[in-house]
């Protein structure tokens, strides 16, 4: 360290002539300085220690006590306890749809049976998985309400050790994947629903992975797709060109160039088809990955698995007039991610098996329509000139979470433009699932094609003066054909819903009744219709098809009451009733009684039906 600078005075001339005391008075000055500066570091040191002393022991402690006290109150003894949340988890991997189709399940048993890696695990996702094992288990037709409220106590234990880890900063994937499957508990029809619980649940699962920035983790990647704010999303071909703007879609042979069960998991392992049964036409795991490369493509498909979850949320409240949130996760140009199964395209041990760009693949297919959709509702609904309310804001929960972008005024020219390039990628998009003839879509109850009309109906209700466009020979007539197009396609889809969930899906496994997950996702589709016929009352089809996706729901809510749910559920169907009646339409169409596959599984309780929780 440099010691202090000295003016040079009559008095430093005379110190020469003593260089002994000069010397030793810059030395006392020097040392001093250092000294205070020693002391001032030390003091920080100090204050760190304290700080990590008050925070890490109780991070630590509860790593390495939250696993015995699970086995302590969780059966009878610790043996029982741990063969049961064994077999409970197990049985949330074997029922459950594609939705948590982002775990590697190898890599997480060997995780969780190891005592030494299991320390590396989130109370908060054991304890969800619990949580939704009991649920799933405790309909009118298994342990009732007694089940459901021990999944609750379940879940809110879960919940605390969630925000305690935040709190503690111990943030990881499994903080991430735990907050995914909170948000799915919350979708259920539980005993203390609220919409603000799901809504807030959304905003925490949004926060972690904004936090963790797995959007955004391919950026340095120059093969991941990027996109401009306020711009179209759409991606390059497999041949490096623009996907062609083709304003009529083709109809090639169903399956033509589709490769997607060739790289999907039932290909990779047949154990997945007893394993996850529901996860068969999901992505397949490279065998020649290694656990970081396994860890990083769980965080991909944790995101688009978010994003298809949250747009979802989100079309069901722009269904019911309602204030719709801005999730971070949902705008296109927050993404510089590799689309689902692109990583695939890459390994040696899959070169030949595709015949089509992953971008093309169904699963890249629905996270590009998911992106549009994201894109066309917040730019038509969502600009300077909409009423503030059209839009929930992000909750003052996370720091350093970049905040919102300002409202842009746009011009009628702009959105004249907008919506034309968002229509033509909706054709483009259709076209390429038209030529896909795998199970890809079936298993995910043609997620992609409603998507595709939400997105016209966005375009059509907000921007009709602008149709048709001469340049496209786009109209009115060839909207509304693809409209009924789609109405009988729904009207087929709830019928068949009732003889089975596994008429729709094509996996012997699906059972309607262990889908209480799925109740909004049918109520959404009763009220999307609802609302179309309000916008086209010639459309009497929609009227059909609302009231036929309500059989499910019926059902649904037969077997999975909900007081908190019971008025919307009355309210919706009141506006159908009035709305076929003020048609000329009869009261309902006739029911049926749904025939299930039964799983002898669902007389299996789960050890906490018959635990108590406190």
């Amino acid at each position: 360290m440099p010691f202090p600078a000295t003016e040079f005075s009559q008095q430093s001339f005379a110190d020469i002539l003593h260089p002994a005391a000069y010397i030793t008075e810059l030395l006392d000055e020097g040392w001093s300085k250092i000294r205070e500066e020693i002391e001032a570091e030390a003091e920080k040191r100090v204050g760190e220690a304290e700080a990590e002393i008050i925070r890490q022991p109780s991070v630590d402690f509860a790593r390495k006590t939250w696993w015995d006290c699970l086995l302590d109150m969780y059966a009878s003894n610790r043996e029982t306890s741990y063969k049961q949340i064994q077999r409970d988890i197990a049985y949330v991997f074997n029922f459950s749809p594609y939705f948590i189709s982002y775990f590697n399940v190898p890599l997480f048993w060997s995780t969780f049976h190891s005592p030494k890696q299991r320390d590396t695990l989130q109370p908060s996702l054991i304890i969800s998985f619990l949580a939704l094992a009991t649920f799933m288990r405790s309909s009118e037709l298994g342990a009732g309400l007694t089940g459901r409220q021990r999944a609750l106590q379940m879940a809110e234990i879960a919940r605390a050790h969630h925000q305690s880890s935040i709190d503690a900063g111990w943030i990881d994937a499994g903080i991430a994947q735990a907050a995914f499957m909170l948000t799915l508990f919350e979708m259920c029809p539980h005993p203390a629903y609220t919409a603000h619980r799901l809504t807030s649940s959304f905003w925490v699962l949004d926060g972690v992975l904004t936090a963790l920035g797995w959007p955004s983790m391919d950026a340095p990647d120059s093969d991941a797709a990027v996109f401009i704010p306020g711009m179209v999303p759409s991606v390059k071909s497999s041949l490096g060109e623009p996907t062609q703007t083709k304003l009529v879609p083709s109809s090639p042979a169903a399956g033509t160039g589709c490769s997607c069960m060739r790289v999907s998991l039932i290909a990779y392992s047949e154990r997945a088809a007893n394993i996850t049964p529901l996860w068969a036409a999901t992505p397949a795991w490279d065998p020649d990955w290694t656990e970081l490369e396994i860890r990083r493509e769980e965080a991909r498909r944790l995101v688009w698995n978010s994003l298809n979850l949250m747009s979802g949320h989100t079309s069901l409240t722009l269904a019911a007039g309602e204030m719709a949130a801005d999730y971070a996760c949902t705008r296109p140009e927050n993404y510089a991610l590799l689309f689902p199964g692109e990583t695939l395209l890459r390994s040696p041990a899959w070169k030949g098996r595709e015949t089509q760009h992953p971008r093309d693949s169904v699963w890249g297919v629905y996270a590009r329509l998911a992106l549009l959709y994201g894109a066309c509702w917040r730019y038509f609904e969502h600009d300077a000139s909409s009423p503030p309310q059209t839009m929930a804001r992000r909750p003052a929960l996370w720091s350093g979470v970049p905040a919102l972008g300002s409202l842009v005024q746009r011009t009628e020219s702009d959105k004249a433009q907008f919506a034309y390039r968002a229509y033509v990628e909706t054709l483009v998009l259709e076209d390429i699932l038209d030529r896909h003839g795998c199970m890809g879509e079936g298993s995910t109850l043609f997620q992609g094609r409603e998507f595709l009309f939400k997105i016209r109906v966005i375009i059509s209700q907000g921007f009709t003066k602008h149709f048709p466009f001469p340049e496209t020979e786009i109209n009115l007539a060839f909207h509304k054909r693809k409209a009924e197009q789609w109405l009988r396609h729904q009207m087929n889809l709830a019928q068949r819903l009732m003889q089975g969930l596994n008429s729709v899906t094509g996996m012997h496994a699906s059972d309607l009744r262990l889908r209480p997950f799925l109740l909004w996702y049918f109520a959404l589709q009763s009220q999307r219709c609802l609302q179309f016929h309000t916008t086209d009352p010639s459309l009497t089809v929609a009227l059909d098809v609302a009231d036929a996706w309500m059989m499910p729901v019926d059902y649904l809510t037969q077997i999975w009451p909900c007081a908190n749910l019971d008025p919307f559920f009355e309210d919706l169907r009141s506006k159908i009733l009035r709305a076929r009646l003020a048609a000329g339409m009869p009261p309902f169409l006739p029911r049926g009684k749904p025939i299930e596959f039964v799983n002898p599984l669902l007389s299996e309780p789960s050890a906490a039906t018959s635990a108590t929780w406190s």
